[in-house]
């Protein structure tokens, strides 16, 4: 019997082709008609952090989407909206919540395969609303400015607790020799940079598409890992300055 691919797979088999066309999606910083770049729920505002927002950016890159809005089936239904005929979900893995240990799943649709008659109506919608955030973004200015600093002076360099594979500053294992940490810093920083409305591209890349590349083939799990890893370095970088988390 012939299976189909899991939502990992897919996930890998769209970065490995993004990368091989020069594309390292958590790099690429686009503006997109007045929506930022971050990663959103149409409906609601909610920015998607960490891990969510990587897999979101691998998906929208790889399918061609403009926008980067996003909603669960229900909430579409609910706003009026369904996905096209045969346009396929992205799906999540959200933080556990009360007594529930296991992460709780999430399948969102990109607005690009949405149609409704209240379609336009949500996009303008959610366009006066970043308007009206941006307005008050300069206030976190200095609270911005302080956590890069906490992140240069190597917060995230140790932020890598897990020894899964191979030791934390060493080799990854299966013939490549990257370090784990220079992995782990180029996805903390895309995370903290979206967190903190930054560009990117003012932080310092070492890797190359290449070498992604050969980490992604010789074991795709270690990604994942990775982005957990990243994911945790970020809120636990965000707890140290402030006392708490940013929403």
């Amino acid at each position: 019997m012939i299976q189909s691919p899991s939502s990992t797979d897919n996930t890998i088999g769209a970065l490995v082709a993004l990368l091989e066309k020069g594309c390292i999606p958590w790099r690429h910083h686009r503006r997109c008609r007045g929506l930022g770049t971050q990663q959103q729920n149409l409906i609601t505002g909610h920015v998607y952090r960490g891990a969510d927002s990587i897999v979101l950016a691998i998906a929208m890159l790889n399918q061609g989407a403009p926008l980067p809005l996003w909603c669960t089936y229900l909430e579409a239904r609910a706003g009026g909206l369904a996905p096209r005929r045969g346009s396929k979900g992205v799906h999540l893995r959200l933080a556990p919540s009360g007594l529930n240990r296991r992460p709780q799943q999430e399948c969102v649709f990109n607005v690009a395969d949405l149609v409704g008659p209240t379609l336009q109506h949500m996009l303008a919608k959610r366009r006066r609303a970043l308007r009206a955030t941006s307005q008050t973004k300069g206030q976190s200015q200095q609270r911005a400015e302080d956590l890069v600093d906490a992140w240069q002076q190597g917060l995230l360099h140790s932020a890598g607790e897990s020894n899964r594979v191979g030791q934390e500053n060493g080799d990854l294992g299966d013939g490549h020799k990257k370090p784990r940490n220079e992995f782990l810093r180029e996805l903390a920083w895309s995370m903290l940079a979206d967190r903190l409305g930054m560009d990117r591209e003012c932080g310092v890349f070492v890797l190359a598409e290449a070498d992604w590349i050969q980490l992604l083939r010789a074991s795709p799990q270690t990604f994942f890992e990775l982005l957990t890893d990243a994911s945790r370095a970020v809120d636990r970088l965000d707890l140290a300055n402030s006392g708490e988390g940013m929403c």
